[in-house]
């Protein structure tokens, strides 16, 4: 699941969004965006009342295809 939340960020995102595009609760989402988030891998900001996430150039790298 966690590998499918990083993937899914090809843009930043918010929580329920990615929830919805995931077809998963928000709530589940929240924690593993919080497990990715403290592994380096996905970085967040405010904007406005949301928080977005986006990958940070390790989870660009390891969401990658191998060749």
């Amino acid at each position: 699941m966690r590998a499918d939340v990083l993937c899914a960020l090809t843009e930043p995102m918010g929580t329920t969004a990615l929830a919805h595009l995931l077809g998963r609760a928000p709530s589940t989402v929240s924690a593993h965006l919080a497990v990715l988030r403290d592994a380096g891998l996905l970085a967040s900001r405010r904007y406005g009342h949301q928080v977005l996430y986006e990958r940070t150039p390790l989870g660009l790298a390891v969401s990658q295809p191998w060749p």
